[in-house]
């Protein structure tokens, strides 16, 4: 059975290094393509796109479940 992000979520605020790896891995190639879509530029999307995934990983316990990852 295929774990969803909000359960990588529980298990990654709940300190499992694993989980949050797979959110990583799950979410990464969005956030560059929607990057690129906005800047035009490949090195400034790869900026943004670290950004934004630190911004996830020290943000994660903040997440509240009222809506989709």
């Amino acid at each position: 059975m295929d774990t969803t992000i909000e359960q990588l979520v529980t298990k990654a605020v709940l300190g499992s290094k694993e989980s949050l790896e797979e959110i990583i891995r799950r979410i990464q190639g969005k956030v560059y393509g929607l990057a690129l879509r906005m800047l035009f530029h490949p090195a400034d999307a790869e900026d943004a796109t670290q950004e934004i995934l630190i911004k996830v990983i020290t943000h994660l316990k903040g997440f509240r479940f009222e809506g989709s990852f």
